[in-house]
């Protein structure tokens, strides 16, 4: 879990640093360092020197990862797809509900931390 969610954070961040990707998602650094090297095994990330600062290294995924993360979620519709359709009619409009209800609190959550309100990665009570 962690892996998929360091890789998602690259991709959406190309550049972003260890440091950085430790604040981001609140996980210490020596477990985002740990997880760098699995996706380094993996051919995943690529580490940089930043242009600027030679002291600074800077993370991108590969095309390798590209490739697989694509995959990877093409199986996941898939498997989501397979699921759903064998959801009876009558229960879809409760799923439906649910879902919306669901993407609604991520949105106030999300809007929440955006406004410093709470620290990423943290629950709070009543969230």
């Amino acid at each position: 879990m962690i892996v998929m969610m360091t890789a998602k954070q690259i991709e959406l961040e190309p550049g972003i640093t260890i440091s950085e990707l430790a604040r981001r998602t609140d996980i210490a650094k020596s477990h985002i360092s740990n997880t760098i090297r699995e996706l380094e095994k993996r051919e995943w990330v690529e580490k940089r020197a930043d242009v600027n600062d030679q002291r600074l290294v800077r993370l991108y995924l590969t095309d390798k990862a590209a490739d697989d993360l694509r995959l990877i979620r093409g199986g996941i519709r898939q498997q989501l797809n397979q699921l759903v359709i064998s959801i009876p009619e009558e229960r879809l409009d409760d799923l439906v509900k649910g879902l919306e209800d669901i993407k609604g609190l991520v949105i106030t959550h999300g809007d929440r931390e955006a406004h410093g309100a709470i620290k990423p990665g943290r629950p709070r009570k009543g969230t």
